[in-house]
């Protein structure tokens, strides 16, 4: 679907409109594992190459649980940090289907102290939303397929493809 050259362009892209936009000094990256990983650790060095220097940090959570279709139970592994209160967040997602994962993550930092909250994923499905959330800043809008590569899985596997493609 998106080999590594167009990756990069687009989280080049974004970054250029996270920049214009956010200009804290108390901005944090919060970055949902596992799935977004790789795409965070591009997208945090594009930043600072671009003169942003966000601290990072790291919340687990799940909501596929081994299957090609979400299951709609957000399952929080990890604890909020206490960093985030008022921090301006940037919530970094691999893929926005359901909305559900970043419309309650997002809610929860700012229960939790955050000041504001920016939402940026690699992958946006519109069609499968069932909650009122769009996330904002987007790399690439794709249909109803599920999706491999660049840290994104199928029951652990292909995370580490260079590339997205997709499985049948």
């Amino acid at each position: 679907m998106y080999d590594q050259n167009k990756i990069e362009e687009k989280i080049f892209e974004i970054t250029k409109k996270i920049i214009s936009d956010l200009k804290s000094e108390n901005l944090t990256m919060v970055v949902l594992l596992k799935g977004s990983f790789i795409f965070a650790s591009d997208l945090l060095r594009s930043l600072f190459c671009e003169g942003l220097n966000p601290t990072v940090e790291f919340i687990k959570v799940s909501s596929y649980h081994g299957k090609m279709e979400s299951s709609g139970i957000l399952n929080i592994e990890s604890n909020i940090p206490q960093s985030i209160k008022g921090a301006d967040v940037l919530l970094v997602d691999d893929i926005c289907d359901t909305g559900l994962t970043l419309k309650e993550m997002k809610n929860l930092l700012i229960e939790k102290g955050a000041n504001s909250v920016k939402t940026c994923v690699l992958l946006n499905k519109q069609e499968k939303r069932l909650v009122d959330i769009n996330p904002d800043y987007v790399c690439f809008e794709i249909p109803d397929i599920f999706v491999v590569g660049y840290g994104l899985d199928y029951d652990e596997k292909y995370r580490g493809m260079h590339w997205l493609g997709k499985i049948n």
